[in-house]
């Protein structure tokens, strides 16, 4: 029982509580204004709301998922499956090809990903072992989560029904992968498992001619005796076809000449208009071939991507270093889609062997910074990834927080984040479907925590 004791007492506690008044907003429990505003737009209006309260927040989550923001320019760094997976969804899974128009491309179709070339793994390190030419898996998966239904339409005359079928057959093409070389061209389409009657006729024939190529190119011929994604061939051939004496460019003295590298970044742009994502929707970091180089604290260095993916070796990684085959070569419509983006997005993925390698690049980090009217994101990564996040070089015995990630950074980047991004963009757990956290659980994969209070004491705004 409360006596009048105590309340006289408290007298002016109790006042000034009894003064405050609790706004509507304050009845969406995040932070600050921006995760209320996402928070607003994921799950509807707060239950406890009265009506004119409810009334007011369905009016600004329809405000806010009526803003136009189709001619926003945005660019995305990354590489693989977390590059993807923002743009348009994982073309690797079999279930993709079902709902392939969603993704970041679907609100903002101007967006264009800048692809890292440094991964040595599976098909693509089949072809680094016959050509040295940038890894291309990673641009085969992003292109395919590039292509936009809108695009379809318009360029081929499609119905939503036709388009979907259309990118139904072209990840089946394109996700293909042989173990033993067909005898022929045709006899590789075959197999695929791909009808072309569902492919516009001038998608169809180009296609043959890639694959042809591949079968009659003295150059080309040696790397069907490897297993490759049909994919990979695909846009293999098409860099080739765009370069002139495309025979010589492995064996200039200096590295690929500036014209040939041009010409390269126009193959691929072919490509990608041909599967219809936007014009230059995907884009090489470098045309130059490199290999990733991995330092861990304990001063041992391990060379190539895929090998460190498989090294056991107790110590966290210290600095990663990109070994280029020669002067890195980036096109001049890199740095100028990065000067002009309205937004420029870091995508999850790994740190060390995607996003790192990306800003290592000469003059990109540099035209991110001068950009000052960007807003800069960081999508931080949910999981942690064995190989590379999973020991923190400030305490080995435990798994990397956010910012770990971000010290990261700013040891293998000179200038480290500054100019680079200021927001950090964060998926909570509740968000997750239970179906996905569970799967990544048996996997014996673990979240990776969000230490706010350092996060902002390093300057940026989770």
């Amino acid at each position: 029982m409360i006596d009048s004791k105590f309340v006289k007492q408290n007298k002016a506690l109790i006042k000034a509580l009894k003064k405050q008044h609790l706004a509507p907003m304050d009845l969406i429990p995040q932070h600050d204004i921006r995760e209320k505003l996402v928070e607003l737009v994921l799950n509807d209006s707060p239950t406890a709301a009265d009506r004119e309260s409810s009334i007011k927040f369905r009016e600004l989550k329809q405000n806010l998922e009526q803003t136009r923001v189709d001619r926003t320019k945005v660019v995305v760094f990354g590489g693989g499956t977390g590059l993807s997976n923002i743009i348009g969804g994982d073309s690797r899974q079999k279930g993709w090809a079902k709902s392939p128009f969603s993704g970041l491309k679907l609100d903002f179709p101007q967006t264009k990903a800048i692809v890292c070339v440094t991964d040595d793994g599976g098909s693509t390190g089949e072809l680094l072992k016959d050509l040295p030419i940038i890894a291309l898996g990673d641009i085969r998966h992003v292109l395919l989560s590039s292509i936009q239904l809108e695009k379809l339409q318009k360029q081929y005359g499609l119905t939503i029904t036709e388009s979907l079928q259309l990118v139904n057959e072209l990840s089946t093409l394109f996700n293909y992968r042989y173990t033993n070389k067909p005898n022929s061209a045709d006899s590789l389409l075959k197999k695929s498992g791909v009808n072309l009657e569902y492919l516009p006729v001038s998608m169809r024939t180009w296609i043959q001619a890639a694959i042809t190529l591949c079968y009659t190119d003295e150059k080309c011929k040696k790397t069907l005796k490897r297993a490759h994604c049909i994919g990979n061939l695909i846009v293999l051939s098409a860099i080739c076809q765009a370069t002139s004496d495309w025979h010589q460019l492995f064996e200039e003295p200096f590295g690929i000449s500036d014209e040939n590298a041009e010409n390269m970044y126009r193959g691929l742009a072919e490509c990608v208009d041909m599967f219809g994502a936007q014009k230059d929707a995907v884009l090489p970091c470098t045309i130059t071939p490199a290999q990733l180089r991995f330092r861990y604290t304990n001063g041992v260095q391990v060379r190539g991507e895929n090998k460190s993916s498989e090294a056991q070796r107790g110590y966290p990684v210290d600095k990663v270093f990109v070994d280029f085959c020669g002067k890195p070569y980036v096109s001049a419509k890199v740095f100028n889609y990065i000067q002009e983006a309205d937004v420029l997005i870091m995508a999850p993925g790994s740190l060390y062997s995607s996003l790192i390698p990306v800003l290592q690049v000469p003059g990109i980090a540099d035209a991110v910074r001068q950009n000052e009217r960007a807003l800069k994101l960081l999508i931080c990564n949910l999981w942690v990834q064995a190989g590379e996040t999973d020991k923190s070089i400030s305490d080995p015995e435990r798994k990397f927080q956010v910012s770990d990630m971000i010290r990261a950074y700013d040891r293998n980047l000179p200038g480290g984040t500054t100019g680079l991004f200021d927001q950090i963009l964060c998926l909570s757990l509740k968000d997750v479907p239970g179906s996905i956290i569970q799967n990544y659980a048996v996997e014996g994969k673990m979240p990776i925590y969000l230490d706010r209070d350092l996060i902002k004491n390093q300057g940026l705004e989770p």
